[in-house]
């Protein structure tokens, strides 16, 4: 009997053993493929990706930058268009007007670019701008009252020359309490994206008045187009909705620990929308020790919208996928937390490049940086 004992814990010993030799190896493997850390040439927590006569646009810090095809060099590169006296938080473009929401005095405040960038002026509303998006020729703002933090939302069309403001409520009692984190649009409505829920504003209405309220408390946290019939938005806790005229059609979700930080972006194979994007994070670990950060990846039909029984997947690890090897993906963008993601137009960039704004690790791309084609910090 004794002798039965011994052998099955020696067995026991051995499993073990075998199982921390596996993880080891699991670990260093990660380590012999991580692509080597390279500073990047847009450092910080970059904002929202914006186009803007033909070409590509991001801030981080005081700086705004532009990406598109150098003249002399005929390569498409970043460069520094714009310095700011601030920090800038966001960037918006409406018609031919861009806006950059920076920090003034403790305030958020807004400036206007136009004539292609060579003019600008301040943008008069008053209060403390939280947020600035824009659809088509319209601007929304986000502005909080610093005393009781209660938002009011405004928007302003290309060539008017005032504010107007939504007068949206909950339907709870009491005001809003929460900020436009997203907009997007269909066919019949705008969609503004808000911790709340999302207000769909009926767009054959003038003033924007009529709106119905759409995934009610579930803490979104962005939302985007998928087509010109269909938008996605994504709460905190990984459920994806896919709405259509004001309506939740579909509903997916992450289906384990992981957060949604709001990084949306459909991804195209050759022009065709083929996969959402969505950014994730880890509850439990850092930006710079857990791997498995960055993107997760949902299959889009022919139409764009969500295909049918689809499943959030890493990439790489399944076909169509939106990168070549996730085992070089996993230790390098797979470890940050990204709040932006962008396939850039092939109007900008014919190679239709893949960025990404990370979380104090600069900003990031999908392109050979000297060690194959890799995710790796945009130098």
């Amino acid at each position: 009997m004794m002798m039965k004992i011994s052998i099955i814990k020696l067995l026991i010993i051995l499993l073990i053993i075998f199982s921390l030799g596996s993880c080891n190896d699991a670990i260093f493997y990660k380590i012999t493929v991580e692509p080597p850390l390279v500073d990047p040439l847009i450092g910080g927590s970059p904002t929202n990706f914006v186009e803007y006569n033909n070409k590509l646009y991001v801030a981080s810090g005081r700086k705004i930058f532009s990406y598109g095809k150098n003249e002399e060099s005929g390569n498409n590169e970043w460069s520094e268009w714009i310095i700011l006296d601030s920090f800038v938080l966001n960037l918006a473009v409406a018609g031919d007007s861009f806006y950059a929401l920076y920090l003034s005095s403790n305030s958020g405040k807004i400036r206007r670019y136009y004539n292609g960038g060579n003019s600008s002026e301040e943008v008069n509303l008053s209060g403390n701008v939280q947020s600035i998006h824009a659809l088509d020729n319209f601007l929304f703002v986000s502005v909080r009252n610093s005393n009781n933090n209660i938002y009011k939302f405004y928007y302003k069309e290309e060539g008017a020359a005032d504010f107007n403001e939504i007068s949206l409520e909950k339907t709870n009692s009491g005001p809003l309490d929460c900020m436009i984190k997203g907009v997007a649009f269909d066919i019949t409505h705008y969609y503004l994206c808000t911790d709340y829920g999302i207000f769909c504003i009926d767009k054959s209405v003038p003033d924007f008045s009529s709106y119905s309220i759409l995934a009610e408390n579930y803490s979104l946290t962005g939302i985007t187009n998928l087509n010109s019939d269909c938008v996605a938005a994504i709460a905190k806790n990984g459920r994806l909705c896919e709405i259509s005229s004001a309506v939740i059609s579909k509903e997916v979700s992450f289906g384990d620990s992981h957060y949604a930080t709001g990084a949306l972006a459909v991804w195209r194979n050759e022009g065709t929308p083929t996969l959402l994007l969505v950014g994730r994070g880890e509850e439990y670990y850092s930006s710079t020790s857990s791997y498995s950060n960055g993107y997760l990846e949902i299959a889009l039909d022919t139409t764009g919208r969500i295909l049918d029984g689809a499943a959030f997947i890493e990439p790489g690890k399944t076909q169509p996928t939106s990168i070549d090897d996730y085992d070089r993906y996993s230790p390098s963008l797979g470890k940050k937390l990204i709040y932006y993601i962008i396939q850039t137009p092939a109007s900008i960039d014919e190679n239709m490049t893949m960025f990404a704004s990370t979380s104090k690790s600069g900003l990031w791309s999908y392109r050979d940086h000297g060690e194959g084609i890799t995710w790796n910090a945009e130098q």
